[in-house]
Parts: structure tokens; sequence; C-alpha cells
């Protein structure tokens, strides 16, 4: 029977520069699970960066909506017959977000433009 050793955190700050070493440009060294339908989170993404270009507003509803009718397009649905069974839940689009780097914060803008003739009503005020 292998015993197995327990990796603590006084091991990383032992091997903290050898961890640092290792990938200086990756944020995390194991980035987590990978898409199971990359195909439809690309054509998401677009969809998403699209609609955001256009100020358009993009809610997790939309998101999620949008991916559903994209993995019931037939040319999709040719490669990965078992799409209709998958859920796209919360978690997944938390996930969907996450792999790429999307945020759910609405970018302000200034709802009123200052008037041409600014100047001239304050004084006249």
């Amino acid at each position: 029977m292998e015993c197995k050793r327990k990796i603590n955190v006084r091991d990383w700050n032992n091997n903290k520069a050898k961890l640092l070493a290792f990938a200086p440009h990756v944020l995390k060294l194991h980035p987590g699970k990978s898409a199971k339908y990359s195909d439809i989170e690309d054509d998401l993404f677009t969809w998403v960066c699209k609609r955001r270009t256009n100020q358009n507003p993009v809610t997790r509803k939309m998101i999620t909506k949008k991916a559903i009718t994209l993995s019931r397009n037939q040319d999709f649905l040719a490669n990965n017959p078992n799409i209709t069974s998958f859920k796209f839940s919360n978690k997944w689009l938390s996930g969907f977000l996450g792999r790429y780097n999307l945020s759910e914060r609405h970018r302000t803008t200034v709802a009123q433009q200052l008037p041409s003739d600014l100047i001239e009503k304050q004084n006249v005020f």
C-alpha cells in the first residue's frame, strides 16, 4: 500500500520560487475543467461580444437562451447528438463567463449630453 503525502501550504511556501518560475504567464496552474461543447461556447462568445460592442444589454438569461438555440442547430446536432440532454445551468453559465473572462457589470454611459449653448444659458441665468 502506497502512502500519499498531503500537500500543505508550508510546502507551497517552501517551493514558491519553483512554482512561480514554472509558468510565469499562467495565473493558475490548473485552469479548471475544459468546456464540454467548445464550439457552442465560441459562437456564444462572439455573439456576446457583438452585442456588447453595439452597447446592447446582455443578461444571464439571454446568454442561456442563445446557447440553447445554438445547440438546436442542425449542423451541431449532427456532430453532437447527446446535446439534447445537456442542461445549460447556472453553474455552466458561471463557468462560461469565467472561461472567457466576461463579467456581468454593465458599462455606464452618459445619459444626457450637455447643451451646446450651456455657457449662454448660464450667463442669462
